[in-house]
Formats: C-alpha cells, structure tokens, sequence
C-alpha cells in the first residue's frame, strides 16, 4: 500500500509541477520532497525509506516518458 501511495504521490506532483510551468528538475524535486514527507509522517526514514523513494523516482520517470510520447 505504502508502494502504491508514494508512486500516486510522486507522479501526482511531477504533474502539477510541471503545469505550473517549471521544468523538468524542479518537477521531480517537489515530487521527492512531498514523497519525503509523507515517508517521514509513517515513521520511515534514510534506510527504510529507500525502497519507496525508488519507487517514486521510477514513477517520476515515467511520467517523463508519457509526456515525451504525447508531445
């Protein structure tokens, strides 16, 4: 569940991010950052945290590529 959730969390904020009109680094920092956050408020961190984050990075990406095919 929590796997799910940091997926849903970071690509949901890739993409508001990116509407707003920055780019594609600013994008993903904001993404991890509230991946982050959500991690730290269930209690994971630095070594427990790691598999999520992955995680959220893989659906950053893949946000990336889905744009990169529509456009």
């Amino acid at each position: 569940m929590i796997y799910a959730t940091v997926r849903q969390i970071s690509a949901s904020w890739y993409r508001i991010v990116v509407r707003e009109g920055q780019d594609h680094e600013a994008a993903v920092k904001q993404a991890m950052r509230q991946v982050q956050f959500y991690l730290y408020d269930l209690g994971l961190g630095n070594e427990d945290a790691k598999m999520y984050l992955s995680a959220a990075h893989e659906a950053v990406t893949q946000m990336l590529d889905l744009d990169n095919i529509q456009n």
